[in-house]
């Protein structure tokens, strides 16, 4: 008895895309190129897929490498500026930034207050006052505190999380 396996109904093709000089995005299989637009399909079915991509390197094989927010070994990490974090949230309540954001006076003093009716007030208007320590790439903390800011929770946290 003779059977079929499954076959997929299509198969997928991936090329580089031609670039002319005036950065313009062609299709790599018409013979006669066309312009392809993002989020569009081309009438010869042909589509831009744009894709993040990033190394994560396994720490066991690199006793050196330290992840920068916890200072611990091991376990899978990404390279983040000029050290390495780990890539599950070791440290929750802990934000790696891109970017040093701006300080404020306001924010050290809002930080400093107890807890209580006027510092939830304050934060819930400006975010969440926090503070910025200084850590080295090879996760060691120099307890010095660089500064304060206002984290603002809200559209842009989706991105700042990512970032962790």
């Amino acid at each position: 008895m003779k059977t079929k396996t499954a076959q997929p109904q299509f198969k997928v093709r991936e090329a580089e895309p031609k670039v002319t000089q005036d950065m313009k995005i062609m299709c790599p299989f018409c013979p006669i190129p066309h312009p392809l637009i993002a989020g569009e399909v081309a009438p010869c079915g042909t589509y831009i897929k744009v894709s993040a991509v990033q190394r994560i390197y396994r720490a066991k094989f690199n006793k050196d490498m330290v992840c920068a927010k916890c200072g611990k070994a091991g376990g899978e990490m990404v390279h983040f500026q000029n050290a390495f974090v780990h890539l599950e949230d070791c440290m929750p309540g802990v934000t790696v930034m891109n970017e040093a954001p701006k300080f404020s006076r306001l924010a050290s003093f809002v930080f400093k207050m107890n807890d209580g009716i006027l510092k939830t007030l304050i934060e819930k208007m400006t975010g969440e006052a926090k503070s910025v320590e200084e850590v080295e790439p090879s996760g060691k903390r120099t307890g010095k505190t660089l500064g304060y800011f206002f984290y603002k929770r809200g559209k842009d946290a989706e991105y700042s999380k990512t970032q962790s």
